[in-house]
């Protein structure tokens, strides 16, 4: 795994995972998972202060208020560890569930995988770990995929679909049908912003009950500046970032072979991941 330092461009490579399947930073130590034994390290720069085996394999981290939350297969479990890796509790679950969803001071575990031929194998739509608590599936969603919180209302967003759903005390209530495999649901101003790997980006204005199409090209990813000026948009079909403003495109950049992943860790860089030429492109402010 390489750790790569985005305003210096300093890298260094962790040589001792076999499949490292992800990896968080704290401010002080990096922590590191390795899929294929089962580990858990605790890096400071390039060394292991400490190293921890779990039962099940690893499959994503997030570091959330100083408590490290792990999702995991064979068997399917959540693991909530503190920045000692010492492990505080685990969850068991019937679904493969490898998102960790940080949204509006919570975090979120949907289950993804929850059809098998037919059948719903949880009644579960997203897990709360943090406090060991759910929401229910009432309305018979299908692969959720994402979650979002606008003015003290849950938002859900499922994959195959592409349906839209208010989530309420009871029930779930069907908003509006996006796009064939939509990945992301963000709040941008006033309004929801969905992309879809089969065409195009999209706005949803919720009192309107309107989604317009802003952008029609496959988006694997997208990416709000943080003060919500632009929208950073990657398609992996013709390898493009989209600077978006005002709903026109304001800008587009190649940026290299399959692009998957898109931050904006401040209004002045831009980092996109592109899986087939293996790269951490870096942009810094284009205006």
């Amino acid at each position: 795994m390489d750790i790569i330092d985005f305003y210096s461009q300093e890298k260094f490579t962790f040589e001792d995972a076999v499949i490292p399947l992800g990896g968080a930073y704290d401010g002080h130590y990096f922590y590191i998972i390795d899929n294929y034994t089962k580990t858990i390290f605790k890096l400071k720069n390039n060394n292991i202060i400490k190293k921890i085996k779990l039962e099940s394999k690893p499959t994503n981290i997030e570091i959330f208020e100083n408590k490290i939350y792990i999702t995991s297969t064979n068997p399917n479990r959540i693991y909530i560890l503190d920045t000692d890796l010492n492990i505080i509790n685990f969850i068991n679950h019937s679904v493969t569930s490898p998102l960790i969803i940080k949204n509006d001071n919570k975090i979120y575990i949907p289950m993804i995988e929850n059809v098998e031929n037919g059948n719903f194998k949880s009644n579960i739509l997203f897990l709360k770990p943090e406090n060991n608590t759910y929401i229910l599936n009432y309305a018979n969603i299908k692969h959720p995929i994402d979650i979002i919180n606008k003015d003290g209302v849950e938002y859900i967003l499922n994959y195959y679909e592409g349906n839209i759903y208010k989530n309420l005390l009871t029930k779930q209530e069907f908003l509006v049908h996006i796009n064939e495999y939509t990945t992301n649901i963000e709040v941008y101003k006033d309004k929801l912003l969905i992309n879809s790997l089969n065409s195009g980006l999209y706005f949803y204005d919720i009192e309107k009950n309107e989604k317009e199409k802003i952008l029609d090209v496959p988006i694997r990813d997208f990416a709000i500046s943080p003060n919500q000026e632009y929208i950073y948009a990657i398609s992996h079909i013709d390898n493009k970032l989209y600077i978006i403003k005002n709903k026109k495109i304001y800008q587009e950049i190649e940026v290299g072979s399959y692009p998957i992943d898109i931050e904006a860790p401040d209004n002045n860089i831009i980092l996109i991941l592109t899986t087939a030429d293996q790269n951490l492109v870096t942009l810094r402010r284009f205006e």
